[in-house]
């Protein structure tokens, strides 16, 4: 090991010449056994993993202002001694008070529910204090409410300090502090580890990387200079331990040196890897589009299929064809007809003497494409076999015995269906829907219960194309961007609960006509954090005493199984005239007569889930409704996503306005692992920088030496650690 080096314009830190991106990050300085347990509980085991927790933002504290020109509601860094302190206690709540003063005056700091503080604010400390000043509501001037604070050492002389806090100048040893007397960045707070611990953890390591850390970097010189950026050390000391000549704006806006570097490699690396994963499919089985399935087609067919839906078909079938898996997203609009795809694309593996599954994450769900299908095969005898958590043991042990010996041909299930004991003779297809609410791991169990098992995966929510090639840049995608011809649009209206008389009288209208209408809201029952959101129960009573003669029925997940299958069965039978329900009904559910949706609270729902609700609706040739009913106007965001709805059915725009509002870490709701795909780039904000980096990541796989490291990086535990994303299989 070389000798300690020092990093030219930083305080004096120990080197450690020997760092690796793959180094366990308890053998990293300063992390002792405990803090790395802390860590791995976060999913931080590695160097690469602790650099890429990246700050949320940056506060310029370089600046210290006297107490006495404090101003209400201006940030800004103090500096001075405690002079006295105090623990009270309201509503149970223990508050510490400090009283912090310099040569210019004295301001009082309350520290709510942090009785913890009297442990290091003592008097005749000094400290460092960054918040913003409020009118103190018990009078007294102005008080710092919870501000940041840092001890500084102990020892030094007192009035020097004070005399520099009150001329704006950094006390002897702030220079050394790492939460003050800078451009500080500030990280969230994550598991049991503070911003402050973060902050101390990364400034530390960032200045003890060892000059030739640089060559670690994962992108050659010619690439970095392809995509115009800094190497990696100098990125990673740019980010964590800004200097005061970087751009606050810049850091802040993640347009700083650091970050466009972080940011391109990331997206870079990522399409590298989608990459070596389309170019590393495994043989698959050969199912030829044969005169049998062509026949079986003809007879299931209930309707011309669409332009898209034959370009669809077209598509699949050229895949299992092909002898390599087939690894495909179909995504289409509400009521694009994805079913009948998927229903002709089962076909194929019967037609050559194997099985399909198609698996949904609801039984709702799962029992309405197992009546879908079943309708669909009547014509050509083919029984539908169902596996769920709804069936009583002597049907399961019957269902799983017809999977194991192949009578079973077509499967329908639910979660159910991953478990060990589900035993398939030949699984040639495996279609699962709303695949965002499935695990990559529950994938993989699945489609390893055969050999050379396909993979469609479908989702009801249009996906803007940015993050199409973000989330599913390893699958070739398929789109149904046409309904069948014969649908209506949906005529959508805001009504607001004062006006439930006209409500009503909409759904005595529809109800006249022999349609049916669904009633949905957001809870089940009352909640003390909810109260003034109806209850299924509660709100299913209300519309039987507004419509007497009318059969109104519950549906929520709360029921029992044979429960919840029997308000569906009858609903889906015409004998339940109104369904009052969860979002359960939410996506894949087919009544056809259908044609009122009232949803209830609209404004606690977000565009995707309006969207979808109201695609439960306009099924048929028949004029459909959908009102989104709220206690009063909506504001902010509730309007935004009322308004957009309102204003348009096409699914795609209403993604791209999705997008807007709640922005990429929402739109796909929380990832397993609890953390996001990407550290440093956001699919929105760095939309450009995606799509370049993403171009160059193309042209670059296939160019590059067969033996080139980041072809190896790219098919390592590194890149799947880094991303936790495989393609099914």
């Amino acid at each position: 090991m070389t000798s300690p080096t020092r990093e030219v314009g930083r305080p004096g830190k120990s080197v450690t010449p020997d760092l690796r991106l793959d180094t366990a990050v308890q053998f990293v300085k300063g992390i002792g056994p405990e803090r790395a347990r802390a860590l791995e509980a976060e999913g931080i085991t590695t160097l690469q993993d602790l650099l890429l927790v990246l700050p949320r933002r940056y506060e310029d504290r370089s600046n210290l202002a006297p107490i006495k020109t404090l101003t209400a509601g201006v940030r800004t860094t103090i500096c001075g001694r405690i002079a006295a302190v105090s623990l009270k206690r309201a509503r149970r709540m223990p508050i510490f008070e400090a009283i912090v003063e310099d040569a210019s005056g004295r301001i009082k700091c309350v520290f709510f529910g942090q009785a913890y503080m009297r442990d290091s604010l003592k008097v005749g400390r000094r400290v460092v204090l960054y918040g913003a000043p409020e009118w103190d509501r018990f009078g007294g001037g102005l008080a710092l409410h919870s501000p940041d604070a840092e001890i500084l050492d102990e020892g030094e002389n007192e009035t020097e300090g004070e005399a520099a806090g009150e001329a704006g100048m950094p006390p002897p040893g702030l220079e050394d502090a790492i939460h003050m007397g800078r451009v500080v960045p500030v990280y969230e707070k994550r598991g049991t580890l503070l911003p402050k611990v973060w902050r101390r953890i990364l400034t530390n390591l960032v200045r003890s990387l060892p000059p030739n850390f640089g060559g670690l970097d994962l992108l050659p010189p010619e690439l970095r200079a392809e995509l115009g950026v800094v190497e990696l050390r100098e990125a990673l000391v740019s980010v964590h331990d800004p200097s005061p000549h970087d751009d606050l704006a810049a850091l802040n806006g993640a347009r700083s040196r650091g970050h466009l570097r972080l940011i391109l490699e990331e997206f870079f690396l990522f399409a590298v890897g989608l990459a070596a994963k389309r170019g590393d499919r495994r043989p698959g089985v050969v199912l030829r589009a044969n005169e049998a399935a062509r026949a079986a087609a003809k007879r299931v067919l209930p309707f011309p299929l669409t332009g898209a839906q034959k370009r669809v078909l077209k598509e699949i079938a050229t895949d299992l064809e092909s002898g390599l898996e087939m690894s495909r997203l179909l995504q289409g609009d509400v009521g694009s007809g994805k079913t009948i795809v998927a229903t002709l694309a089962m076909l194929l593996p019967v037609a050559n003497g194997k099985q399909a599954v198609l698996v949904a994450p609801t039984e709702v769900l799962a029992d309405q494409h197992f009546f879908t299908l079943g309708r669909a095969f009547a014509p050509i005898q083919l029984p539908v076999t169902r596996l769920s958590g709804r069936l009583r043991s002597k049907e399961r042990k019957n269902a799983l015995e017809a999977i194991a010996s192949g009578e079973a041909r077509i499967i329908v299930g639910t979660h159910a269906l991953f478990e060990p004991d589900v035993v398939f003779k030949s699984l040639a297809l495996a279609i699962i829907d709303e695949q965002h609410r499935f695990g990559v791991i529950q994938r993989e169990e699945l489609r390893r219960k055969g050999q050379g098992v396909h993979a469609l995966v479908m989702t009801a929510t249009p996906i803007p194309r940015t993050l199409a090639l973000s989330f599913h840049g390893d699958l070739d995608t398929s789109v149904l961007d046409e309904k069948p011809p014969g649908r209506r649009p949906i005529r959508t209206s805001h009504r607001f609960e004062a006006q439930r008389a006209r409500i009503v009288e909409t759904a005595r209208r529809h109800l006249a006509e022999g349609r049916q209408v669904y009633v949905v809201c957001p809870l089940i029952e009352e909640s003390e954090k909810l109260a003034d959101v109806r209850a299924v129960t509660q709100l299913t009573q209300e519309w039987t005493t507004w419509l007497p003669g009318i059969r109104v029925a519950a549906l929520h997940g709360r029921l029992p199984r044979e429960e919840k299958g029997a308000a569906m069965d009858s609903f889906v039978r015409g004998e339940t005239q109104v369904l009052v329900s969860t979002t359960v009904i939410e996506v894949g559910v087919d009544v056809p007569n259908a044609t009122l949706m009232v949803i209830e609270q609209a404004e606690r729902f977000g565009v995707a889930q309006l969207h979808q609700l109201r695609g439960r609706v306009g099924r048929s040739g028949y004029a459909s409704e959908c009102l989104l009913v709220t206690r009063g106007q909506p504001i902010d965001q509730a309007k935004e996503r009322i308004d957009a709805i309102v204003a348009s059915e096409d699914g795609f725009f209403l993604a791209e306005k999705d997008l807007e509002i709640r922005g990429p870490g929402e739109f796909f709701g929380t990832r397993q692992s609890g953390r996001g795909l990407f550290q440093a780039g956001d699919p929105v904000r760095d939309r450009d920088l995606l799509i370049r980096a993403r171009d160059l990541a193309d042209t670059w796989w296939k160019t590059a030496p067969p033996n080139h490291g980041l072809r190896t990086y790219a098919r390592g535990p590194l890149w799947a650690k880094r991303f936790g994303l495989s393609r099914v299989g």
